[in-house]
């Protein structure tokens, strides 16, 4: 078969080039999305079952756990929170002075979720665009 020569001037051929861009980008972003989706509901199951760290006592806190997702055209947030109990996260990770003058034991468990929640979508970033 011969080959056929196409003739295309510079207009088209600069917006066929955008228009290829702009569908692998969306596409990428759309999965990046969903990546970030998935990981989250796993940083609040985490959350949810982080026992081990401190003693529950009645299991409130820890089912309180939640996700919020927003999203706008081109920017989305997957927002883990303690939705009854939020003004505890801070103490229990942190610590907190006391009245005596002392200070209560921190309960890091917040932010072993949060370091593994980002490693592993850096690692998916990185796999989806083809860089690991």
């Amino acid at each position: 078969m011969a080959n056929k020569k196409i003739n295309i001037n510079n207009i088209d051929l600069t917006t066929e080039i955008n228009n290829i861009i702009k569908n692998y980008n969306n596409e990428k972003f759309e999965e990046v999305e969903q990546v970030a989706k998935i990981i989250a509901k796993d940083a609040v199951s985490d959350l949810k079952n982080c026992n081990n760290t401190y003693t529950v006592r009645s299991g409130n806190y820890n089912r309180s756990w939640r996700l919020k997702s927003e999203s706008e055209a081109l920017s989305f947030n997957e927002i883990v929170y303690n939705d009854k109990h939020y003004r505890l996260t801070h103490l229990l990770e942190k610590g907190h002075a006391t009245s005596n003058g002392g200070r209560t034991r921190a309960f890091p468990h917040i932010a072993p979720v949060q370091q593994k929640a980002s490693e592993e979508l850096l690692d998916k970033i990185k796999k989806i665009y083809g860089g690991g």
